[in-house]
């Protein structure tokens, strides 16, 4: 004879408790303003379930997050061979050299697919970008300085 287990007990504390559905899921005969009926509940509680992502896809630190994992910003190369700006989808940098070509538009990157290839000016801000120096470098903000003192 097989184990069965008893039948389950609707009690609490010794009281009986009658077997109820969650209210959302209630019919309500009544189409009143402020009667919880289905719809309204069940919609009130996906839009709670989806708050916190909402929330979480449009912080600033998801944001950033994504950004470091699509790009790779390298500072090594300081110099420019010539200060002159480039144009849009222009060589920026040659692959193996160490110094660009010239400087980006402040609305644009040095982007190159990878270390060893040539980098172009794109407003795409993924992929292996190489930050670019000020004009001049450090010479340029020593000038200023030393013609004040003159």
């Amino acid at each position: 004879m097989p184990l069965s287990r008893p039948p389950r007990s609707n009690t609490y504390n010794g009281h009986s408790v009658p077997p109820q559905a969650p209210q959302c899921l209630q019919l309500q005969a009544s189409a009143a303003p402020g009667v919880w009926g289905p719809r309204r509940c069940c919609a009130s509680l996906l839009l709670l379930l989806l708050l916190p992502l909402v929330l979480l896809a449009n912080s600033p630190a998801a944001e950033a997050a994504a950004i470091v994992k699509r790009s790779y910003s390298d500072q090594s190369v300081r110099g420019y061979l010539t200060e002159r700006a480039c144009w849009w989808n222009e060589i920026c940098k040659e692959e193996f050299q160490t110094q660009f070509r010239c400087k980006c538009p402040q609305w644009s990157y040095c982007r190159s697919p990878g270390r060893y290839y040539n980098a172009y000016c794109t407003v795409t801000g993924t992929g292996y970008i190489w930050t670019q120096p000020g004009w001049g470098g450090a010479a340029a903000a020593a000038a200023p300085a030393a013609a004040a003192g003159a």
